[in-house]
């Protein structure tokens, strides 16, 4: 479901205008480990790839941008329901996977909520019981 609904967001999102392609460089997080109860520092997450790109047409009236996570399409899309404000920030929030960005500086940062919230599994996740958070650069598109 998140795969083709961020599909359909970056195909209606029109072209390439006022995008943004942002790469995680450093990741951290916290695993909870089911047999002994605990939850512990996990560092060995993969670090991730995301389009923030401008609405167009009919979503425009819902939301300015939407994030795309690139690299692990089962986290699917954070909606912006508001433009870039003075100082260049930019805040996306969806179900799996928060983005705020600011363009002034290049900085991003990711949260993944959706691994512990909803608990999902698949074939190339992460403890699905892990949560975690991601700092990168957004450079234009």
């Amino acid at each position: 479901v998140y795969k083709r609904q961020a599909m359909m967001l970056l195909v209606t999102s029109g072209a390439m205008a006022d995008s943004y392609q942002c790469v995680g460089e450093q990741t951290t997080g916290f695993a909870y480990n089911r047999i002994s109860g605990d939850w512990a520092r996990d560092d060995s997450q993969i670090q991730g790839s995301y389009l923030v790109s401008k609405t167009q047409g009919t979503e425009a009236k819902q939301f300015a941008y939407v994030a795309t996570a690139i690299s692990d399409p089962d986290l699917g899309y954070a909606t912006c329901r508001n433009a870039f404000d003075n100082q260049g920030a930019l805040s996306c929030l969806g179900l799996a996977f928060n983005l705020e960005m600011n363009r002034a500086t290049g900085r991003m940062i990711v949260i993944q909520k959706g691994h512990f919230l909803e608990g999902t599994t698949g074939e190339n996740r992460l403890n699905p019981d892990s949560v975690v958070a991601e700092i990168g650069k957004c450079t234009p598109f």
